[in-house]
């Protein structure tokens, strides 16, 4: 879906952007047959397989991050790059919407919409450099209050001495 969005973008948006896709999963294949046959060869980058130590730098090289997935549960993918400083568009599927708030931290679009999620990047494309800053500053001040180790390992320590009370004999 995101590749035709994409293309859909770049007509629409009249400068050159460009698409990087990190990731070789089974989809790998099929994406780089869709984007030769959409003549995107030169805009789309698909990285393969990134490694661990070399994820800052990728996401460092971004200006927005685009998650489009149909299913989630909470993504570290997401969490880097709110890390990062990311603005976020992304699908609104499974634990998403609790890690960004819409038009604070990214953008929230519906899974298979396509013309919400062209209107969402254009969106953010023709905002104020500054304003999309301000976004993944947002996004990173969220990550750090809210996604850190030691905060979501206390949280789940919470969680889990909670319910250990529950059966405590008192």
């Amino acid at each position: 879906m995101l590749i035709r969005v994409f293309k859909k973008v770049r007509k629409k948006f009249g400068k050159d952007v460009y698409l990087s896709i990190a990731g070789n999963g089974p989809l790998y294949r099929p994406l780089k047959k869709l984007v030769k046959e959409l003549g995107l060869d030169k805009y789309v980058k698909l990285m393969g397989n990134i490694e661990r130590e070399k994820i800052p730098q990728f996401l460092f090289s971004l200006d927005i991050y685009i998650q489009s997935s149909m299913s989630e549960g909470s993504p570290l993918t997401i969490k880097e790059a709110m890390g990062a400083g990311l603005p976020i568009i992304s699908t609104n599927v499974g634990g998403i919407p609790e890690m960004i708030n819409d038009g604070e931290t990214g953008m929230l679009v519906p899974y298979g919409d396509e013309d919400k999620f062209v209107k969402a990047i254009m969106k953010m494309l023709l905002m104020k450099k500054s304003k999309r800053k301000n976004i993944g500053a947002n996004a990173r001040e969220y990550a750090r209050k809210n996604l850190s180790i030691s905060i979501l390992a206390k949280k789940q320590y919470d969680i889990y001495k909670k319910e250990i009370n529950k059966f405590s004999v008192q």
